[in-house]
């Protein structure tokens, strides 16, 4: 029994460690402009998994924005490093980003970084944040 105590608190200092170094990474939606639908917000770890395949996201009613438009999503946990945060006002609630026939999107969308706009999603590089093991809070600015 002596030797599995040391053990014990060897594994949970090291899982204590381990939580230590994650931080929160808090994302402001801003210009939510209605309280229809939903507000999806996707995080991405990689440029190989941006923009299509999240590492976490959620899905958040719109009618929990504020009154200046503004609707706040807390991912917890996150490791320290590079990511990416894609936002889009789900306005009909079908889960997805509706485009018109040219691809085009029909629902507001954002992305961290600030990218400037060109055709189709930014580079995993122009919407990339970095999170330090305290967190961080960013903006995104719905268009």
């Amino acid at each position: 029994m002596n030797k599995i105590a040391p053990l014990s608190t060897a594994m949970l200092l090291v899982a204590a460690a381990a939580a230590a170094q994650a931080g929160d990474l808090a994302v402001t939606v801003e210009h939510v402009q209605t309280g229809d639908g939903q507000v999806l917000v996707g995080l991405f770890d990689s440029a190989s998994s941006f923009p299509k395949q999240t590492v976490r996201g959620q899905a958040v009613s719109a009618q929990q924005r504020d009154a200046d438009g503004k609707l706040r999503v807390v991912f917890p946990g996150i490791a320290p490093g590079s990511y990416a945060v894609s936002a889009v006002h789900d306005l009909d609630g079908n889960g997805k980003l509706n485009t018109n026939a040219m691809g085009i999107p029909t629902e507001p969308y954002g992305f961290s970084g600030k990218p400037a706009g060109r055709m189709g999603p930014p580079q995993f590089g122009d919407a990339a944040i970095d999170v330090p093991a305290a967190g961080t809070n960013i903006s995104i600015e719905l268009r």
